[in-house]
């Protein structure tokens, strides 16, 4: 119990590195791209760019720019400049990485919980997945999920050991995933839930259609790029290489057009799978701590507390074997403050009181009284985590180990060590000072 507490904190507690240093490449038409400059001639520059977005996994790749297209070149400083290079080197090697296990993962065939349809099934350590999604999405997933859990175990640590894998059911849309639900008699609007008694994760989503959207867009883009590169070498041979600056500046625009809709269109269908993503290991965390660390029949875990750490770590992914934990959303961080200020947001008392059913999603009405309840418990999930520092500590164990008290402030005193509205008091400075980044202001 105490190797899980302490792992877990030191984990939430673990400095971040020292920032490398990037090149950058300041481009004719006024943008500036971020990586590590490969080799430079008069014609041309091999750069390495970075894309790093909150959340979303980092992405590397190897592009060319003709000189005419790069008005500044910016080198980063020593050893910045080799730390970014080491980074960069890791992403790549942690991709490739990913790719040789999607393509290794074995499959197969199997019965779909409705109709006739056959679908595709995973069978590893940790859970069982079934899906009638594409096969290449369900390999990913596996593959990411599999991380997931892995990196659950070998940071957080584990107590026990369940009987079988937690069983997995995604559906390959939301409108399949719903009207599965309905016919259950289940009438959530959650994108997904995990049963305990079940020990079965149902998720759906519409990355598949999506994905299909995408592929078809960057089809039709790389089409009529290279025939813009075509042009644009036709244009050159004719003015004896030196195009006209203005002609020179107009493909250029055209070209970058056409790049930056393809990575617009990345990045929507990047937080787009980010989203996802966090939703299923906001599930699967609820099964590790269910199943792995407190099993129900001898713990107790508040549905806050549950929740709270869920959130903590659903937006985490495992980038170079190392389990990263995602920004705080900015907009999210911001409402919470603003209810601070204002004087709306939950109180200790109402969270920890909160019947189970607060946290269910049943209909439209209820969803601003679920996220008032979800903001609360991750908040305060949050500061018992990082500030007090409390999930090492005796009060912890006894917190969530069965038989608990009937008075739910008085545990709760008892778990914070100190009155309830001293607590409060310190929880709201404490939302007040926090950054994006999970540091505090002075």
């Amino acid at each position: 119990m105490m190797v899980f507490l302490s792992c877990l904190l030191a984990t939430l507690l673990q400095p971040e590195p020292a920032k490398p240093l990037f090149d950058q490449l300041v481009l004719s038409h006024g943008a500036t791209v971020e990586g590590l400059v490969l080799s430079e001639s008069p014609q041309e520059v091999r750069f390495q760019v970075l894309l790093r977005r909150p959340g979303v996994r980092s992405l590397v790749f190897e592009t060319t720019y003709d000189r005419s297209e790069v008005a500044r070149v910016v080198k980063a400083t020593e050893p910045g400049r080799s730390a970014a290079r080491a980074l960069m080197q890791g992403l790549e090697t942690s991709k490739k990485r990913e790719e040789t296990s999607v393509a290794a993962l074995t499959l197969c065939q199997a019965p779909w919980v409705e109709g006739q349809t056959k679908a595709l099934r995973y069978q590893g350590p940790y859970f069982e997945l079934v899906s009638t999604a594409p096969e290449d999405l369900v390999r990913l997933i596996c593959v990411r999920l599999e991380g997931m859990f892995a990196a659950y175990v070998s940071t957080l640590g584990k107590r026990e050991q369940p009987a079988k894998p937690v069983r997995i059911l995604l559906f390959p849309s939301m409108t399949e995933y719903r009207a599965y639900q309905q016919r259950r008699g289940i009438p959530l609007l959650n994108p997904a839930i995990y049963d305990a008694r079940a020990m079965e994760i149902v998720v759906g989503c519409d990355l598949p259609q999506q994905q299909s959207q995408l592929q078809e867009l960057q089809k039709k883009h790389a089409a009529e790029l290279k025939e813009l590169l075509e042009q644009k070498k036709k244009i050159a041979r004719h003015y004896g290489g030196q195009m006209p600056a203005l002609l020179a500046k107009q493909l250029q625009q055209v070209q970058w057009q056409l790049l930056s809709i393809d990575s617009d269109n990345e990045s929507v269908y990047a937080k787009l799978q980010a989203g996802f993503f966090a939703i299923l290991y906001h599930e699967a965390f609820h099964a590790y701590l269910d199943q792995w660390v407190f099993p129900t029949e001898k713990h107790q875990v508040p549905r806050w507390l549950n929740e709270g750490l869920a959130q903590l770590f659903e937006n985490a992914f495992v980038e170079i074997d190392e389990l990263r934990i995602g920004r705080i959303d900015e907009k999210r961080l911001a409402a919470i403050q603003d209810a601070v200020r204002q004087g709306r947001f939950m109180t200790i008392r109402e969270l920890v009181q909160a019947p189970t059913q607060q946290f269910m999603v049943r209909h439209s009405a209820d969803s601003f009284e679920a996220d008032r309840h979800y903001q609360a418990s991750w908040a305060l999930a949050h500061f018992l985590t990082l500030d007090l520092k409390l999930l090492s500590s005796p009060a912890m164990v006894k917190y969530v180990t069965l038989p608990v008290e009937s008075d739910e402030i008085k545990r709760f005193e008892q778990l914070v060590g100190m009155p309830l509205a001293e607590c409060e008091a310190r929880l709201k400075a404490y939302l007040l000072r926090l950054r994006t980044d999970g540091t505090l202001r002075p």
